[in-house]
């Protein structure tokens, strides 16, 4: 219950910070020095080669922390940019499927809390969690 209370506040904060003018999606479009990272959790996600190549190649997102599972072939998608992208790769062994539905919730609080680490550690100034599912967009000014 307290997961669906955070995500509903995480949603308030990030509306307000949208409505004020000098919010940090503004970082994006100047030519600040700001380093940018995202941190995600995927598995079997259609386009995801668009999703990295949007968010790596289009905005320039720094670094991407993902938890890769059950999809070994992203191997092939990840390599052409580096060490842009730090990936951790889980087989179908090291998860708990059966469970998977209740178990699925604490596998990504602990892959954005290690990303968020690492991020710090890089000196990251943003991190954004955004799902294979998700795009950040960043909309021109009005």
């Amino acid at each position: 219950m307290y997961q669906y209370i955070l995500l509903i506040l995480s949603i308030m904060i990030l509306i307000i910070l949208l409505k004020k003018k000098n919010n940090i999606f503004e970082k994006f479009s100047n030519s600040s020095n700001k380093k940018i990272a995202i941190v995600s959790m995927v598995t079997k996600q259609p386009d995801f080669n668009f999703w990295l190549h949007y968010h790596l190649d289009f905005l320039k997102i720094d670094k991407i922390f993902l938890r890769v599972e059950d999809s070994p072939e992203y191997k092939k998608l990840i390599k052409p940019y580096g060490d842009r992208v730090e990936a951790t790769f889980h087989n179908k062994e090291d998860i708990d499927l059966k469970h998977n539905y209740l178990t699925i919730m604490d596998r990504q609080r602990e892959n954005v809390n290690n990303g968020i680490i690492r991020a710090k550690n890089l000196g990251m100034d943003y991190i954004f969690h955004c799902d294979a599912d998700e795009l950040i967009y960043v909309g021109e000014e009005k």
